[in-house]
C-alpha cells in the first residue's frame, strides 16, 4: 500500500481584518450580555481558505462538544443568543464597503 498526501488548508492566520471582525464581534457580543473569548483550536474548515479573501470568524455556532462524534452535542439554550450576535454583525456596515 503507498499512502500520498499533504497539507490540503492554510492555516488561519491573524489577519487585521479577522481581528477588526472579533472586535466588532466582541462588541456587539457586550450589547447581548455575552463575554466573548478569543480562542485558537487545531483542525481544519472553510474559515481557513475564507479567511485568505476576507475578514472571517470562525466559532460563531452554538456552544456544545463532540464536533462530528457520534457522542456531539449543542447547548440548545445558546441558540438564540448565538443567532442574535450573527444578527447584529449582519446589520453592521461591510467592512470592505467602498466608499
Amino acid at each position: 500500500m503507498e499512502i500520498e498526501g499533504g497539507i490540503g488548508r492554510p492555516p488561519m492566520e491573524k489577519t487585521p481584518r479577522n481581528q477588526q471582525l472579533w472586535k466588532l464581534a466582541k462588541k456587539q457580543g457586550q450589547e447581548l450580555g455575552l463575554d466573548l473569548e478569543e480562542a485558537t483550536a487545531g483542525g481544519g474548515s472553510d474559515a481557513n481558505t475564507t479567511s485568505l479573501y476576507t475578514a472571517t470568524l470562525d466559532g460563531l455556532g452554538t456552544p456544545g462538544d463532540g464536533a462530528h462524534a457520534t457522542h456531539e452535542y449543542i447547548i440548545q439554550n445558546k441558540l438564540v443568543e448565538r443567532t442574535s450576535l450573527l444578527t447584529l454583525l449582519l446589520l453592521l456596515e461591510p467592512l470592505n464597503k467602498k466608499k
